[in-house]
């Protein structure tokens, strides 16, 4: 989904549904991931039925209200600038930025008020996407070295690299097992072997996942 998708099916589904969650001791909210857009709720089972038919409609029917639109492109704005201090937006939009030009991957991952009421004006409509096509980069994109400076005083050491679609081994679970391996403290793991010689603080990892066709 779009980004400009997302603010309007947000500010649907948090304003048509906030009331009947509230009152029955429940809650609402959404998100947009790399690939994904997330719609949930939780609320007390006497209110599950008027509840989920309230959540049915967002896809049914939706309402494209102009007012709760602008509200919601107004808060991912505000967002936006905020998170032109965040190191940990700054280097994920770099890793963007770097990546094979003209896939989606490449394209800003955010969204402020330039382009969120430019598509507004345009009337653009929800159009979903199931994956992305391809792969973000080629070999070209692969062994370089980038340097950035960062806002907040410090150094950090990012390794980053592709590896085969997780889904195609969901049983082994092998992203998972890889993260507990690098994310161990233990002695004799990486983050102990690297304290102990004063080059690290802390090791983590992140994997993110990307369908592709």
């Amino acid at each position: 989904m779009r980004i400009v998708d997302y603010v309007k099916a947000i500010s649907i589904f948090l304003l048509t549904s906030r009331v009947v969650y509230v009152q029955h001791g429940g809650r609402t909210n959404a998100f947009t991931a790399s690939e994904s857009t997330n719609f949930h709720f939780d609320v007390n089972i006497d209110g599950f039925q008027e509840a989920l038919d309230r959540f049915a409609q967002i896809f049914i029917k939706p309402l494209m209200s102009a007012d709760a639109t602008m509200r919601e492109i107004k808060a991912v704005d505000s967002e936006n600038k905020k998170n032109l201090l965040s190191d940990v937006w700054r280097m994920s939009q770099l890793q963007r930025h770097i990546s094979m030009e003209g896939h989606l991957y490449h394209k800003f991952s955010a969204g402020n008020w330039d382009t969120l009421e430019l598509c507004t004006q345009k009337k653009v409509l929800i159009k979903y996407r199931a994956c992305f096509p391809g792969q973000p980069c080629s070999a070209e994109h692969l062994q370089i070295l980038v340097r950035a400076v960062p806002i907040k005083e410090g150094n950090k050491l990012r390794i980053v690299w592709p590896i085969t679609p997780a889904i195609h081994f969901y049983k082994e679970w092998p992203c998972g097992h890889l993260g507990h391996l690098i994310g161990h403290e233990g002695e004799g793991s990486l983050f102990y072997v690297l304290k102990k010689l004063g080059w690290a603080a802390g090791v983590y990892e992140i994997i993110k996942y990307l369908k592709r066709e």
